[in-house]
């Protein structure tokens, strides 16, 4: 028997990404090691199952009862979902698939760890996703065996404020799909939503149901001035305005004919440019974090080596970093899923310049051919460099060890974004660490400022080295004791927190030193 309804919303809109996308598949692809989910038509798509748990994931921060309620919860609520969600296809225009390399680091020698490369195909930033989403107003709220108790119209109204919120969350960008979301992957904005109702309790309901006559209720749900009102909901913005001192780039996998090594670019509004992808510019912080984490605990990294039971995961599993930057996924003694998502979120970063004509770069295949497609490209400060190994008994040049890297100079580029959510930080407040994280952020940002950050490929050979012109903080829903980082600036030549509140200051100053003092006495015992 099918389930009494009261009334079915049908919204419909457009997600176009932010930032590149990754909604993994199964099977394998020849050119990545991570594939894109493909449908039975061959399209690139999102499945239903996948956005449905990243707005399910949302909802439930703002409101878990309503979640449960309307997405379906076998412990308290016996029934499927009221909220259905439609595969979304994805058309491409001009826009292809990027291959993104990813590489982990030993913390002893700065090399890559043995068979820790990975490739990861993604999607570029532009693609448009088509939203499609079914809402049922069910007639009650719950059956039970000897009665109806009815969903009145006040307790509707309740859910359907949750929902508002969820479209608003959308529209406003703070919802992120797919793989990767706190390495600058799945960055989506709603635009033009459109809700449509469709009266199903009464005859004349369902004649202008089959009739395809919909009335517009697209003013009853969208409003981008709402006010997510929840306790959970917390996220501080820390926009980084920063420009390059040296050449500063990701190496690209794949190489030109005249240049071997060449920066890496994504798509952008359309075209192209240069690209720092935010899992770079995370594994810059998070190196750094660890350093400084290192230094206070006295601690050093666990060798791998042949005589080490010591993995990877062992180097990158120290207190408060794992909980602000990430912990991987395994498996304790008892199979209880140990890894988690961190608290702070890096977006990819993009160079200023459209690189109309980047093809030309790729396929020149002599100097003279470069510098003309440099120049086509309005890139007149950048050249190729020539670098070449020195054999240590000779003197001379060694065999095979010429190559050339074209070197970015004179780029301009966006802020760097970052975003730190409150309510995960809070949620893995593992011995007390909200405030210790937030310390842990502040100081490492403190480094940035004091160039001891470089970023991207070379940053032992001369590149990577940024000067940082200002980071602006911004609040978002409740930020609780730390509402005084709202709108807070720091710029040069400050090297330091001094501008900060001065009551966080002292706050934070004496949690650090109590977690601290706490660390150094349990080692003792």
């Amino acid at each position: 028997m099918a389930r009494k309804l009261h009334s079915r919303y049908k919204i419909t809109g457009e997600l176009i990404t932010m930032s590149p996308l990754h909604i993994g598949g199964l099977g394998g692809d020849i050119d990545s090691d991570l594939a894109l989910a493909v449908n039975g038509k061959g399209e690139y798509y999102v499945p239903g199952t996948s956005m449905a748990g990243a707005l399910r994931n949302w909802m439930e921060i703002i409101d878990k009862d309503t979640t449960d309620f309307l997405w379906g919860d076998n412990e308290n609520y016996d029934h499927a979902s009221f909220v259905l969600v439609e595969d979304a296809p994805i058309k491409l225009s001009r826009q292809v698939p990027e291959i993104r390399d990813n590489v982990a680091i030993d913390r002893q020698w700065g090399t890559a760890v043995e068979q820790m490369k990975f490739d990861r195909m993604i999607l570029p930033r532009g693609v448009k996703i088509p939203l499609e989403i079914t809402i049922e107003r069910p007639y009650a709220k719950k059956y039970n065996q000897s009665s109806i108790i009815k969903l009145s119209n006040e307790e509707w109204h309740h859910y359907q404020f949750s929902l508002c919120q969820l479209l608003n969350a959308l529209q406003q960008g703070q919802i992120s799909l797919g793989a990767a979301k706190t390495r600058g992957l799945g960055k989506v904005k709603l635009y033009d939503p459109k809700v449509h109702k469709q009266e199903i309790d009464n005859f004349q309901g369902f004649l202008d149901y089959l009739e395809d006559k919909l009335a517009d209720d697209t003013h009853n749900w969208t409003n981008e001035g709402i006010e997510i009102q929840s306790d959970n909901l917390g996220k501080i913005e820390i926009s980084i305005h920063w420009k390059p001192v040296s050449s500063v780039m990701v190496k690209a996998e794949g190489e030109g004919i005249a240049v071997d090594i060449l920066p890496l670019v994504s798509g952008f509004n359309g075209g192209i440019t240069f690209v720092l992808p935010g899992s770079s510019i995370k594994g810059a912080l998070r190196t750094q974090a660890e350093r400084i984490m290192r230094t206070v605990l006295q601690e050093e990294p666990p060798r791998i080596d042949d005589n080490s039971n010591k993995n990877f995961n062992d180097q990158i599993d120290l207190r408060l970093v794992k909980t602000l930057f990430g912990s991987p996924a395994k498996l304790d003694s008892n199979s209880q899923q140990l890894g988690y998502l961190g608290a702070l979120s890096v977006d990819d970063c993009f160079a200023k310049i459209p690189l109309n004509y980047w093809p030309e770069v790729e396929n020149a295949k002599d100097e003279s051919s470069l510098r003309n497609a440099l120049d086509h490209n309005k890139l007149y400060h950048t050249q190729q460099a020539f670098h070449v190994a020195i054999d240590r008994w000779t003197g001379g040049a060694a065999d095979s060890y010429l190559y050339t890297i074209l070197e970015p100079m004179g780029v301009t580029w966006f802020p760097l974004n970052l975003s730190l959510d409150l309510h995960r930080l809070e949620r893995k407040n593992y011995e007390n660490e909200y405030y210790p994280c937030s310390v842990l952020l502040l100081l490492t940002l403190r480094d940035l400022i004091n160039q001891r950050i470089p970023l991207g490929f070379g940053t032992n050979r001369g590149f990577g080295a940024i000067d940082i012109t200002k980071i602006d903080f911004k609040g978002i829903g409740n930020l609780k004791d730390l509402t005084s980082l709202n709108n807070l600036e720091l710029t040069q030549p400050k090297h330091d927190l001094s501008d900060m509140n001065q009551t966080l200051l002292n706050t934070l100053n004496r949690e650090w030193q109590t977690w601290i003092d706490n660390q150094t006495s349990q080692e003792v015992n």
